[in-house]
């Protein structure tokens, strides 16, 4: 059984896993399909899926792995049928978090009426995490639920780190802002405001 990462420089807690390609082949490179596959890891780490998978026509299996801390885990690939003699041991990193700015939030307008006219408004700002200052000229990707529309959905802080969104909706109640820097440095702030 050959195992290929597909990934590097994962982060702990965050959404992205690393990712395993299993290969089952023998010594010819004939590939077996419709085996089992049994998956099990030494240290805090999540699995998907959770316990087991079978090869596909190309002999493949494939296993995201997701962990809440930084450190190294172990995830131990098994055929079921032989599970002492045909196993891989693959260790994955995942590293601290690489978040190097944080993004606010004032709700500047609130309550607009929701006839696709009227605009809820929300200033953000992006400072960085080290120092605390402001970070000019950074993209922000804003999205809305509940129906609403972030105007515009991206744009850049300007030269004291702000940006600000107003937001329409033709259908009352709360709606949840999310804004997230580009890159993926820094979290996504969630924002709530209300159309009545």
């Amino acid at each position: 059984m050959e195992a290929q990462v597909l990934t590097s420089n994962v982060v702990a807690g965050g959404a992205d896993p690393h990712i395993i390609d299993y290969f089952l082949t023998n010594a010819l490179g004939q590939f077996f399909s419709g085996r089992q596959i049994n998956y099990s890891v030494i240290g805090a780490a999540m699995l998907n899926p959770p316990m087991m998978d079978v090869t596909n026509g190309g002999g493949q299996t494939q296993l995201r792995v997701t962990r809440a801390v930084p450190g190294t885990v172990t995830v131990i690939a098994a055929l079921a049928s032989a599970p002492g003699i045909v196993y891989n041991r693959t260790r994955l990193t995942f590293s601290p978090s690489v978040l190097t700015q944080k993004i606010s939030a004032e709700v500047q307008v609130d309550r607009a009426p929701a006839n696709n006219i009227a605009a809820n408004r929300i200033r953000y700002q992006v400072r960085s995490l080290d120092s605390n200052l402001p970070v000019p000229f950074t993209l922000v990707y804003f999205s809305a639920g509940g129906g609403a529309t972030p105007i515009p959905d991206s744009n850049s802080t300007d030269a004291s780190g702000y940006v600000t969104i107003t937001l329409t909706s033709g259908s009352p109640g709360p709606v949840r802002v999310a804004a997230t820097l580009d890159s993926g440095l820094g979290s996504t702030n969630y924002t709530g405001v209300t159309f009545i």
